[in-house]
């Protein structure tokens, strides 16, 4: 399980740091996006996904 839950946390750092090599980010704030807007809808994402992941894995702890 922990090392399941470590490739799901990767997975978030690795969509950031793609984002820089593809030069998307840089691209948004061209365009007029705030940059404060755009790590928090990443933050309320990533946690989103967090809380789904932990959700899943109580219940699979507790047996259900």
């Amino acid at each position: 399980m922990s090392l399941a839950l470590s490739f799901k946390f990767t997975s978030t750092i690795a969509f950031i740091i793609r984002e820089r090599i593809n030069r998307s980010k840089h691209q948004m704030v061209v365009s007029g996006m705030n940059v404060k807007a755009y790590w928090v809808a990443n933050f309320t994402f990533d946690f989103l996904l967090y809380m789904i992941v932990a959700i899943l894995a109580i219940l699979t702890a507790m047996g259900l």
